[in-house]
């Protein structure tokens, strides 16, 4: 039989990696809409990078079996 017992190491490492994926696509984001305003193509392979590393981190954190709140420390 499994433990279900939580692990609270992987939620913190899936709590970092999630913040970083959300900022890596947040600033992106925002890199992208300006290069589009000035007329230039913006390389959006990125996202192919960003939106998978946050998946990663939501799946860390649901094995972890920490709740979501919890392992982000946001309270919700």
């Amino acid at each position: 039989m499994t433990s279900r017992k939580q692990r609270p190491v992987i939620a913190v490492i899936g709590g970092v990696l999630f913040w970083l994926a959300a900022a890596a696509t947040f600033l992106f984001g925002i890199a992208a809409v300006w290069l589009l305003v000035n007329g230039q193509q913006p390389a959006w392979i990125i996202f192919a990078v960003t939106v998978p590393l946050g998946a990663l981190a939501v799946w860390l954190i649901k094995i972890s079996r920490v709740p979501f709140g919890d392992a982000l420390n946001v309270g919700f």
